[in-house]
């Protein structure tokens, strides 16, 4: 069976809900995983420090009492329990990915991406969009070539096959549909080469984006594919995404999708 990840902000917070805060209560305004999410945050996206990054948080945070300031962490963070956070630290780690228990050490990941054509700073990277490993994340490459782009959010691997493996390209600048036509890509080699699914999916004025945790499939013996909209919209992709149809079209913004049989 696969395991699929997630790279939600609620997704984070619930790893790291039961480390013990070393604070006293007297004067704390802070809630501690607000501290800990913008530190983590703020490391992987390069960041001096918590600050630059706490705008774009905020508005996924409580942060009740405004942004912590950077003495907080310097404060907060070298008093944690070591083998505590390392725990949850761990225990979240795998959620990132998406692997399956029949190819051990393979790892899927769809980072953010859009950065191949770079003109800024740090140049063109076109190697951190669609990602595999082969050696338990040591190290990675580049599988979105054949992709019409190596930017967005969810990716699924197939419950019964670990060589096949799900995404949905989106526009980097718009994080929208490629040319507003809304379709899933499949590799069925584990990256090689990918098809384009879009058989009873609009082919325009697809106006949304399908978030990291909005995308999940089923475990039956032919599976199908399930992803909801910012727009409000659930489809279901049968016989592994071959056909498409819509289950709702007028729900509030979906966030997350997770499927279960019973």
């Amino acid at each position: 069976m696969s395991e699929r990840g997630s790279f939600g902000l609620g997704s984070i917070t619930e790893f790291f809900e039961d480390l013990p805060d070393p604070r006293s209560e007297v004067n704390r305004e802070h809630l501690l995983v607000d501290v800990i999410v913008i530190s983590i945050c703020g490391i992987l996206a390069g960041a001096d420090g918590p600050t630059g990054i706490a705008e774009w948080l905020r508005r996924h945070l409580k942060l009740p009492h405004g942004i912590p300031a950077k003495d907080t962490s310097r404060r907060v963070l070298p008093r944690l329990n070591p083998e505590a956070f390392q725990q949850c630290f761990a225990s979240w780690l795998p959620s990132l990915v998406a692997a399956h228990k029949d190819a051990p050490g393979r790892l899927y990941m769809q980072n953010h991406g859009g950065w191949a054509e770079s003109d800024g700073p740090g140049g063109p990277r076109p190697d951190i969009g669609v990602l595999r490993s082969d050696d338990h994340g040591k190290t990675w490459r580049s599988i979105a070539k054949g992709l019409p782009s190596d930017f967005g959010f969810p990716i699924v691997v197939h419950p019964h096959d670990p060589d096949v493996v799900y995404v949905m390209p989106l526009d980097p600048p718009t994080r929208s549909c490629p040319g507003n036509a809304l379709a899933i890509w499949r590799s069925e080699n584990g990256g090689s080469s990918w098809k384009k699914l879009a058989k009873g999916l609009p082919k325009k004025d697809s106006f949304f984006t399908v978030q990291r945790d909005g995308m999940d499939m089923d475990d039956l013996k032919s599976p199908a594919l399930y992803f909801g909209t910012t727009t409000g919209q659930l489809w279901i992709g049968r016989d592994g995404g071959e056909e498409w149809g819509c289950l709702f079209d007028s729900l509030p913004s979906i966030h997350c999708v997770k499927v279960a049989v019973v």
